[in-house]
């Protein structure tokens, strides 16, 4: 329940849901990571070119794929595979990574990633992340709202 006021409200279904996907895409999105044993991610069948490295951020998103890659600099997202990209025996994400990928966290660094499909501009290229270095952790802040000049142009 949520306290307003004085004044005592249940939360709205909707922010219900919002917390419900937000969990499973968590599960989901992580149960990609390395357990001991595994086979690192350019070593993964599936991948289809040459791994490359690249600057941006991570974030857990409620819908899938739910751990993105956002390029610095770009329109670029790149979107850690899953469902038919999760192979027994291979890591999509390091475990180091895994640890770090929460709620409401920003984790930038540099990413080597492979990809598992070819590039296409404009369109989310679903990837695997062999490592990460570099790494720098902090919350995800809301942008602040621009200010307006005044009607009169301050005079």
């Amino acid at each position: 329940m949520q306290k307003i006021g004085s004044a005592v409200s249940e939360p709205s279904h909707g922010g219900r849901r919002v917390v419900l996907a937000a969990m499973v895409a968590l599960v989901a999105g992580l149960s990609c990571a390395a357990e001991p044993g595994t086979k690192t991610c350019q070593e993964h069948p599936q991948v289809r070119g040459q791994c490359f490295s690249v600057y941006g951020r991570v974030r857990l998103y409620s819908d899938p794929p739910a751990v993105r890659i956002w390029v610095q600099r770009t329109n670029s997202w790149l979107g850690v595979g899953e469902g038919q990209y999760v192979v027994p025996g291979y890591a999509n994400l390091p475990p180091e990574l895994a640890k770090l990928v929460k709620l409401n966290m920003n984790v930038w660094g540099d990413f080597r990633v492979c990809p598992f499909e070819p590039d296409r501009p404009g369109t989310l290229r679903l990837v695997c992340v062999q490592s990460v270095s570099k790494i720098r952790v902090g919350p995800i802040t809301q942008p602040t709202q621009p200010t307006r000049p005044p009607a009169n142009g301050g005079a």
